[in-house]
């Protein structure tokens, strides 16, 4: 089924206190508008409260009885009573959007109502969940409030309300399991517009919307980008730090530039609602397979080896190294990025060496210990163990390898219990991505260009005991 993620403004109530709906049927539309403005400013947890109810309920017994029905536009586009309208497709944004989605791909989908944290926002939710309902849509009882996501005060929308937009975004993304998710973002600020877009793009979600007041439904479908995992992996690990030394000063200030962290007084820092969107993708769709760095790390590892023998912790010096190894049939599931050997066969002593990114250690734990599985099986089932196991991981700071140690001491007691007498160690390389001359804009274009250029050196390359 498809799910429609539905942005609720409080157009239901603007249109219908529009002078011309007042000037054709005066005498049948009592005013709500010193209701309105009662409610205007006030946040969402404040609607079911005793002192507002005098307020809301002949603003809601108005709007769902004498103007969500009964009334519609005629052939002169004029408002005019009609009984037998049972749904008034133009009484807002938001009805009139899922009407048309409605139009265009069918009944079988789902309405999720998103308010803001107002209660006009909120009892517009609750008004048209009823009136879906009734007209035969299908509409999710639970109507999603993103606290602090309100007009009147700018600091507590960004620093409160748009990072729980984000979070909300994610976790409905996460409850609703559908491969067909579509955000309508007719109704609501339009300040939200730009992050739902970014959001769309990352998560793969068309976003549609009525174009003013006509039924055209416009679509921002899915561009073909991609989001760039190579910086990902560079900048994600210093977004969990709340503040930073003097020698990180630069690397912040890109961070800024990138609006992913506001830097506060004494070198503290907070994540904006970019950084917390762009933390919670990469801990959800870290790769356990490779990306393009994944891949090029690979290619330097190999190109180093050939030129400095691998030496083992048992002592030993490994001339051979073989590049993406199956070995005698196993298969490309459990495929060995790197193989040492003494020899030219692998039928002696040898060493195995698996290749990852830190994000996918770090938030990928369930999948890369099913990987490993996987290649234990085949290593046992062809009755070929290697003497030792090695996990590489590059980053682009050291200091980050003992946010993994949780990570890399399960791995290690599944591989030495799994795979005796192989023995588990980890060793790290360090990226560098410094900028060259031409600054900035030209380093986003092409930002794996000096470590692709450079020579791998010993410097980069170092164990990591835990």
């Amino acid at each position: 089924m498809k799910i429609l993620f539905t942005t609720v403004g409080i157009s239901l109530f603007k249109n219908y206190m529009s002078a011309e709906i007042i000037d054709s049927e005066r005498h049948e539309f009592p005013k709500i508008d010193n209701n309105f403005s009662k409610l205007r400013n006030l946040t969402a947890d404040r609607i079911d409260g005793d002192d507002l109810r005098h307020f809301i309920k002949p603003v809601n017994e108005i709007i769902s009885y004498r103007w969500v029905k009964g009334i519609g536009k005629s052939g002169q586009n004029e408002w005019a009573k009609n009984s037998t309208i049972e749904l008034n497709t133009y009484a807002s944004a938001e009805i009139n959007s899922i009407v048309q989605f409605k139009k265009k791909h069918g009944n079988d989908f789902k309405t999720v109502l998103i308010a803001t944290d107002t209660v006009l926002s909120l009892l517009t939710a609750r008004i048209l969940y009823q009136v879906l309902i009734k007209n035969g849509f299908k509409v999710e009882k639970e109507i999603s409030v993103i606290k602090g996501l309100q007009v009147y005060d700018y600091r507590n929308f960004d620093n409160v309300g748009m990072p729980n937009l984000i979070s909300t975004i994610s976790s409905l993304k996460e409850n609703y399991n559908s491969d067909e998710l579509f955000f309508n973002i007719s109704g609501g600020y339009k300040a939200v517009i730009p992050l739902l877009t970014i959001a769309g793009q990352l998560y793969d979600i068309p976003l549609y919307y009525i174009y003013e007041e006509s039924d055209d439904l416009i679509i921002i479908p899915k561009f073909p980008l991609q989001f760039d995992w190579i910086l990902a992996e560079k900048y994600y690990p210093y977004l969990g730090l709340k503040g930073f030394s003097t020698d990180l000063k630069d690397l912040f200030k890109e961070l800024a530039e990138l609006y992913l962290i506001k830097i506060k007084k004494n070198n503290r820092v907070e994540l904006t609602a970019i950084g917390k969107l762009f933390v919670k993708y990469v801990e959800s769709n870290s790769p356990v397979a490779k990306n393009v760095m994944g891949y090029f790390v690979e290619h330097k590892l190999y190109e180093y080896y050939l030129k400095n023998p691998f030496k083992g912790a048992d002592g030993k010096t490994y001339r051979h190294v073989i590049h993406s190894v199956d070995i005698k049939h196993l298969d490309k599931t459990a495929e060995i990025d790197l193989l040492f050997s003494e020899t030219r066969t692998v039928d002696s002593s040898f060493i195995a060496m698996e290749i990852k990114s830190y994000p996918s250690v770090k938030n990928r734990i369930n999948e890369l210990r099913h990987q490993l599985k996987w290649q234990i099986s085949k290593f046992t089932s062809n009755r070929q163990i290697p003497s030792e196991y090695y996990l590489c991981v590059h980053l682009y700071n050291k200091r980050f390898m003992r946010n993994l140690e949780a990570n890399l001491k399960q791995l290690k007691k599944l591989v030495e219990n799994k795979l005796a007498p192989c023995k588990f160690h980890v060793i790290y390389v360090i990226i560098d991505l410094t900028k060259d001359k031409k600054g900035m804009k030209d380093y986003y274009k092409n930002p794996y260009q000096n470590f692709m250029d450079n020579k791998l050196e010993e410097k980069s390359i170092g164990y990591y005991n835990f």
